[in-house]
């Protein structure tokens, strides 16, 4: 009986916390990262290891989409000066694999 308790918490805390992201994402687009960071405002208990796999589900049932972003966007985690950072070493990369590829 304790087991069958348990699960049914269980499982009421993974349907409110689709709810909350739903929700959250009726407001907007939202990064993984962001959404991590609402939800916790909220005083709600969700990690990285729970939210993607969620993501995962709503996605493959069609309650959500994913889209691509430039990469010139500025990053959940990265400030402007982290943008800037990882945008010149990027072309910096990709100018050293056009002279690599035009020197074979």
């Amino acid at each position: 009986m304790n087991q069958e308790i348990e699960n049914a918490k269980a499982q009421m805390r993974k349907g409110v916390l689709e709810l909350c992201v739903l929700t959250v994402l009726s407001r907007g687009d939202a990064y993984a990262n962001d959404l991590i960071n609402q939800l916790k405002q909220a005083k709600m208990i969700v990690v990285e290891g729970t939210i993607y796999p969620l993501l995962t589900r709503q996605k493959n049932a069609g309650l959500l989409t994913y889209r691509s972003v430039s990469y010139t966007h500025l990053r959940a985690h990265e400030t402007v000066l982290d943008l800037v950072c990882r945008l010149l070493l990027e072309k910096k990369k990709q100018k050293t694999n056009k002279n690599v590829a035009s020197t074979n």
